[in-house]
């Protein structure tokens, strides 16, 4: 179910044409019967009668009492109003023909116009003779329910000079008792035409009710859930006092809640003061403020429940302190927010103005401060229905400010207000979508990752803020840089900020390099200008990466996604930016794509594991095998293990493809061993598979469940290896050394590693890089391999020379007493069942 806002101002409208035309022909009727008044007489009618009234809060008199009372005793209702003492009061009025004033044969009406009295008793006198009586009220059962709206009576057959029409009043809680006196059909007018108006405030309470809780449904914002409650009693407490509720609800029940008047009272002013407090949502309002309103609603709602335990009587001096109170705490938080550019703000504020007045002059009509009428009588609820049709207007306004305000945030950084991700992207949008080329160009604050953050949150946010404010400055002043559309508070920016150390802008045009160069050049000194933060000056720098529109690519989905690429280039090149190249992406996305179908390899055991043999010089004997992997690509042919590594290490396969490793190559070692070959196994690990929790224990398993001795596997690690994660490589070279697991340090001589450092670690052997292995031509090698050779011997480890092709080669280092070789000399890399049959063959 839903009402757009439309339709509730129409409806709206409407409700209030209808009132309108109400109030006119009651205008009228008033002026007709004022010139006409009865058929014979042209006097009008309310002139010819004599109200006088007795208060008898105290005695409580008869009516027998009361016709024996002379008529001294009687105060004038012309000169002076009945105003009791408390609201528990007891008053007789006393109505008669002036004496001038000629008998009255037609029928006419009295009317007590105040519906919130508990009883009214007509009587028409003839002496001591009684004519007619009535007794009306809302503590009174009554066929009529009209009644209880208009509390009145017909005089159906005029009225005699000799004859007195007592009215006696009861009430607990009521204010002053205005009597009407008018012909029947202007008293059906009157009556009709309240009736009328109470009908339309309680339709427009309902459609409020309606369109409110749809909103709050919708959005789930507590001003409209407050409002509902504030609409919802306060259209119950005025149908209440005009005694519109024993048309709606049975008797006892309207009866009931006339008894617990105050219950609706306060737990409206509550709601209200509550939807004040959500509704006027500012920053502008101190903290404690909001607090001293919500502590004061629950006070309020205190008395609220009071209501069921104690009279109307009593908490009336309560419920006006508590309406004074939000009175004056409503009109702070408005002063609070009175410069606020909002116009559902200034609806707001405008609602309360026919509130204010319409309660004064209900109030003051009651009490003969002004004029009794139609009008006046009902100024309070028209007050109420002025303010509801206002507030109407301003709820749909906030709606369309939240939506703004919304779509703001949407768009906008929430630190800096300058457009986001979101907003650059529509920019870019709405450039392509006019034919227009353009260049983008990303800026990342390499500092931002770690030196920023440490100053704290409120530091950096306020380093952020001045930074981008004087890159703004910067680039207003670019030729051919993209405005952004104004934002809430009319500003315009140049740039957008795509992420905590990035920001972009983008120059519209076809840009050369050299006037790229000289952009980046502007914003680079901007960002470098030092901003004094926390009495500290701090100065950063950037790089760039840019892609032009249609220029570099025709791919307009992915334009941010190719500027930092471009930006990945710019931190290797020495201009500090780097334009994007279409060839590479195409080479990462065949690479991300050969990782995929490697995935799929490694899942179908697709790969191959080649065996190379390692030789002990002096005796020729096979002291184990390195494991190297093929990859037999359907398309691409053999590829490289380096290849195979360095997509795995990029795509995060590395570890998925050393645990196949370790399960097939070892695997393949326990099948040697039981034939008898009871030699070494060698396994590569990357660097990446440093930080695997999960590789020791893989490792331990299939070990346990080949039952091969873990004095038996070498585990090779990389020099550079060791110097990427020290503390990581450190620690698991030592678990596995501490399992019975044997270390290799591979392509020593490469790393430029720590020999402190290599000290600490329990590796089994060095393995000379097989770059070395030109001993017989290079000199400097030779020295280094012998020096390498040497370091072994003295930390008490086994050095393995890899790459040996020639019989120079072997020569030399079976002269520098090396142990250990392998290389194409003594055999290539083999497939597990080559390797085995080698192996036989091998005397």
């Amino acid at each position: 179910m839903s009402l757009s806002g439309n339709k509730v101002i129409q409806t709206l409208v409407v409700l209030v044409a209808i009132i309108i035309a109400m109030f006119a022909i009651e205008i009228h009727s008033e002026k007709v019967d004022d010139v006409d008044g009865f058929a014979n007489s042209s006097q009008p009618l309310k002139d010819r009668f004599r109200i006088n009234y007795i208060d008898d809060s105290e005695n409580q008199l008869s009516l027998s009492q009361i016709v024996k009372l002379p008529s001294g005793m009687y105060a004038d209702s012309n000169q002076t109003l009945h105003s009791p003492e408390s609201l528990i009061f007891s008053v007789w009025y006393k109505i008669t023909l002036k004496h001038d004033s000629d008998v009255l044969s037609e029928p006419f009406n009295v009317t007590v116009d105040n519906p919130t009295l508990d009883t009214i008793t007509f009587y028409l006198m003839d002496g001591d003779r009684m004519l007619q009586t009535k007794k009306i009220g809302d503590t009174v059962y009554l066929k009529n329910n009209f009644l209880h709206v208009i509390p009145q009576t017909n005089i159906h057959h005029g009225m005699q000079h000799n004859q007195v029409l007592y009215i006696h009043i009861e009430t607990n809680g009521a204010s002053g008792t205005p009597i009407i006196i008018e012909p029947i059909d202007k008293s059906q007018l009157r009556s009709s035409a309240q009736l009328m108006l109470l009908g339309c405030f309680i339709g427009v309470v309902l459609i409020m009710i309606i369109y409110n809780f749809v909103m709050f449904r919708g959005i789930g914002d507590p001003s409209y859930f407050n409002y509902i409650g504030y609409i919802a009693f306060a259209g119950l407490a005025i149908g209440l006092i005009n005694g519109f509720a024993f048309y709606v609800f049975p008797f006892e029940a309207a009866k009931w809640m006339n008894k617990h008047l105050m219950l609706t009272h306060f737990t409206g002013l509550t709601f209200a003061l509550t939807f004040a407090i959500s509704f006027l949502r500012f920053d502008k309002i101190k903290p404690w403020f909001v607090n001293l309103g919500m502590v004061a609603s629950k006070v309020i709602l205190v008395f609220a429940l009071s209501g069921l335990y104690f009279t109307e009587a009593t908490l009336t001096p309560f419920y006006f302190a508590a309406v004074l109170f939000v009175y004056i705490y409503v009109l702070s938080l408005m002063a609070m927010v009175l410069n606020a550019r909002l116009m559902w703000v200034r609806y707001y504020l405008l609602s309360w103005l026919p509130l204010f007045l319409g309660v004064g002059i209900g109030i003051a009509a009651f009490n003969g401060g002004v004029s009794y009428s139609f009008l006046t009588r009902n100024a309070a609820l028209l007050g109420v229905l002025a303010e509801i049709s206002i507030m109407a207007i301003a709820l749909m306004d906030r709606f369309r400010a939240n939506e703004v305000d919304k779509e703001y945030r949407i768009n906008h950084d929430s630190v800096t207000g300058l457009p986001n991700k979101t907003a650059l992207e529509s920019a870019l949008q709405k450039l392509i979508n006019g034919k227009k080329s353009f260049t983008l160009v990303l800026f990342e604050i390499p500092e931002a990752n770690n030196l920023i953050p440490s100053l704290g949150k409120e530091i950096s946010d306020e380093f952020f803020i001045q930074l981008f404010n004087n890159v703004e400055d910067y680039a207003d002043g670019l030729t051919s840089v993209y405005e952004f559309e104004n934002n809430l508070e009319n500003e315009t920016f140049h740039l957008a900020r795509v992420g905590d150390a990035c920001f972009t802008l983008v120059f519209v045009g076809d840009l050369s390099d050299d006037a790229l160069s000289y952009n980046f050049l502007a914003i680079q000194e901007a960002v470098s200008t030092f901003i004094s933060v926390n009495r500290a000056a701090i100065s950063v720098s950037c790089h760039a990466g840019v892609v032009s529109y249609p220029h570099d690519t025709l791919d307009k989905e992915n334009l941010l996604t190719l500027a930092f690429q471009a930006l990945l280039g710019s931190k290797k090149n020495q201009h500090g930016w780097a334009r994007y190249e279409q060839q590479k992406t195409e080479n990462i996305k065949k690479r991300f794509e050969l990782a995929a179908e490697l995935q799929t390899a490694i899942d179908s055991d697709d790969l191959e594991l080649f065996h190379q043999p390692q030789i002990n010089i002096e005796t020729g004997a096979v002291f184990g095998s390195e494991l190297l992997l093929r990859w037999n690509h359907n398309e691409l042919g053999y590829v490289s293990p380096e290849r195979i590594v360095s997509i795995a290490e990029e795509t995060g396969t590395i570890n998925h493809l050393t645990e196949w490793v370790i399960t097939q190559g070892l695997s393949q070692h326990a099948k040697l061993y039981k034939l008898g070959f009871e030699h070494t196994i060698s396994i590569n690990i990357s660097s990446k598979d440093l930080t695997d929790n999960g590789l020791v224990a893989h490792v331990l398993t299939t070990v346990a469940e080949n039952l091969i001795p873990p004095e038996s596997v070498v585990f090779e690690l990389t020099e550079s290896a060791t110097l990427d994660e020290p503390d990581a490589a450190k620690a698991l070279i030592t678990e596995l050394h501490q399992q019975g697991f044997k270390i290799v340090i591979d392509d020593f001589g490469t790393g430029y590693s720590s020999l402190d450092y290599l000290s600490q670690l329990p590796f089994y052997a060095l393995k000379i890089d097989r770059r070395f292995m030109n001993l017989d031509k290079s000199p400097s090698n030779r020295t280094i391999t012998e020096m390498a050779i040497m370091l072994g011997r003295r930390l008490g480890v086994s050095v393995v020379a890899e790459g040996v092709e020639t019989q120079d080669a072997a020569d030399i280092l079976k002269t520098l007493s090396c142990s250990l070789v392998q290389g194409y000399l003594y055999a290539k890399p083999m497939a597990f069942i080559d390797y085995m049959r080698w192996l036989q063959k091998k005397p």
